[in-house]
């Protein structure tokens, strides 16, 4: 039953951003034989690799539709980029410490 569930884990994590990166390390760590392994784990990517390939077909058809959206996405980005630069730039002049009139 454990093998089963190492698996169907390896297959079902091979589905999910992030745990995808990481499936390895404890099937590894279980000492799982390393042709299922390699077989749950290609079983697993095909899902992944098709809902990719069909989000970006019909991202690229409605591309023009989109790409007005994004120019807000790029105000966003840069708003966030420069009130990150304020905020750093103010934890750093508050950090350093006032300078005593004696020195």
């Amino acid at each position: 039953m454990v093998r089963q569930v190492g698996e169907f884990t390896v297959f079902i994590s091979r589905c999910l951003p992030v745990v995808r990166t990481f499936i390895s390390f404890p099937a590894g760590t279980a000492r799982m034989n390393f042709a299922k392994f390699t077989l749950y784990t290609t079983l697993g990517c095909i899902p992944w690799v098709f809902a990719l390939t069909y989000f970006g077909y019909v991202l690229g058809e409605n591309w023009e539709r989109i790409g007005d959206y994004l120019h807000l996405l790029d105000y966003a980005v840069a708003v966030a980029f420069l009130a990150g630069a304020l905020y750093l730039l103010w934890r750093w002049r508050s950090s350093r410490s006032p300078r005593s009139p004696e020195e």
